[in-house]
């Protein structure tokens, strides 16, 4: 009986708790079916060395979801208004092979679902428009939604920070993040530090908004006593300018990036215990890379929509010898609108990989989508696509694209039917 009682006053706070909150629910998923031309299962082409998933529509080989739920502990009652909240956020990829099968596409048992976030978020007390959070959470700003890639601002890991505060006539915003690697010495487990700097909203024209990105990143070094094995510190910054125009019907997105050292892939991954005097730990203090990317999304008229952009990447790998490459890709993914809920889509790009010391390697893609949607805009979700896609790509990539389904080859393809949400 007392159990019973304990159990009922524990229900009846818990219920009592939970109504004084507000959630919201949120997340993002794609999931479906598909084949590759020869009959086989569906087959991804991607030209190694590109970043993202290139021109992505009919490129999507597996299930991929995302849930988060937001709670409101204090729920704001303005844009100028006190307010605080905490956030999770599991993501999902199974192979999508069967229907009974592991969250994370492996055979692991028991198959967890990845924790993409665990945050909170308050601010604007006392009359300030400071803003702080910590945990571990998505830390990105601007992505290519047509390539899937969030190249501009992406430092998402663990951490904490402080935003909306007034500097320059913008916004600033300051974090120290961290990404802790399983290698361990006398200093415990090695890890990557990033200190990052973002100056938002700088109001340039009426039309014109510019975004300042700057980070450095650093990593200590250590003495592994098991086996003497000494581990050199390493560093690295970056700059990065963004440039957003508003057009009448639709946007104009620019970027340009300079990344050095331990931030040359503009994130929080390099390597932060390489050893003392080794080519490793030289080529990354050496290396550097230049991005720019150019990405529009714009109306031409009540029939037709349209994401374009332009891609290119000016790379050092800090070797001594046949150092440099570059990258490039331009594409375009219109849309004709038949109706308020039919709509056909395609995608056409081409993706270029110029090293030294071997030959460029080229990859070019065509998809056609016929789909039904929930409405007549460009990002209106759900969708249901039906699409075919066809790749091709250059002699010198022939064995290392569509995997050994492909590996003899110079062009493969693979049609399905795929659904997209985002909520």
């Amino acid at each position: 009986m007392k159990k019973l009682i304990l159990f009922w006053i524990f229900s009846s706070f818990y219920t009592q708790t939970a109504q004084a909150l507000t959630h919201d629910l949120e997340g993002y998923m794609r999931s479906g079916v598909g084949t590759n031309t020869k009959g086989g299962d569906q087959v991804c082409f991607s030209n190694p060395g590109a970043a993202g998933n290139e021109f992505r529509l009919g490129n999507e080989c597996s299930t991929y979801g995302e849930i988060a739920w937001r709670l409101h502990h204090m729920t704001s009652k303005g844009v100028n208004s006190p307010y605080f909240k905490s956030q999770i956020r599991f993501a999902f990829s199974p192979k999508g092979h069967t229907n009974w099968e592991s969250a994370n596409g492996t055979s692991a048992s028991p198959s967890p679902m990845a924790v993409r976030e665990s945050y909170f978020e308050g601010g604007r007390f006392g009359g300030t428009p400071y803003t702080y959070w910590a945990g571990k959470r998505f830390y990105r700003e601007n992505d290519l939604h047509m390539n899937d890639w969030y190249y501009f601002g992406d430092m998402s890991s663990n951490g904490a920070g402080m935003g909306q505060i007034p500097f320059l006539g913008g916004k600033l915003q300051l974090a120290w993040l961290r990404e802790v690697s399983s290698t361990t010495s006398d200093i415990g487990n090695h890890g990557v530090t990033v200190y990052d700097a973002r100056l938002k909203e700088i109001q340039i024209t009426d039309k014109n908004k510019g975004f300042l990105w700057l980070g450095y990143a650093t990593a200590p070094g250590g003495t592994d006593t098991s086996n003497s094995k000494v581990y050199e510190s390493s560093n690295g910054y970056l700059a990065g300018f963004f440039l957003e125009t508003g057009l009448k019907k639709g946007f104009n997105h620019f970027a340009i990036m300079y990344g050095k050292g331990l931030l040359d892939d503009f994130n929080v991954y390099g390597s932060s215990a390489l050893e003392a005097g080794s080519t490793a730990h030289k080529t990354q203090e050496d290396s550097s890379k230049i991005r720019l990317v150019e990405h529009m999304t714009y109306d031409l008229n009540s029939k037709l929509s349209f994401h374009a952009s332009t891609s290119v990447e000016l790379r050092d790998n800090g070797a001594a010898n046949d150092n440099r490459s570059t990258w490039w890709n331009v594409g375009i993914q219109p849309m004709y609108f038949f109706s308020d809920h039919h709509q056909l889509v395609g995608v056409l790009g081409t993706s270029l990989v110029d090293a030294d010391g071997s030959q460029a390697k080229r990859l070019t893609r065509f998809t056609i989508a016929p789909q039904i949607s929930a409405g007549r805009n460009i990002w209106a979700r759900p969708v249901i696509r039906l699409f075919y896609t066809r790749s091709w790509w250059s002699t010198s990539n022939r064995g290392s694209v569509g995997g050994t389904t492909y590996s003899s080859e110079t062009s493969g393809g693979s049609y399905g039917v795929q659904g997209e949400v985002w909520f």
